[in-house]
């Protein structure tokens, strides 16, 4: 296990928290980022290296047809 930090990020990308968590690698830390609710982006860190960084999922609705 490797230990991860999650920096969500605002619109002006200031750090608004941060989340540690361990996980097994890179590609599990990303996709336990993609499962937070969050309006903007989250930076995923180990040690000193960025591993990713995650947008949010946006729903898209759309109209029904006339």
């Amino acid at each position: 296990m490797e230990d991860y930090r999650f920096y969500f990020l605002d619109r002006e990308d200031r750090i608004l928290r941060r989340e540690d968590t361990a996980c097994i690698d890179d590609a599990t830390a990303v996709a336990t980022a993609t499962r937070h609710d969050h309006a903007y982006s989250i930076e995923i860190w180990a040690g000193k290296r960025i591993v990713a960084t995650v947008l949010p999922r946006r729903a898209v609705h759309s109209s029904p047809p006339d």
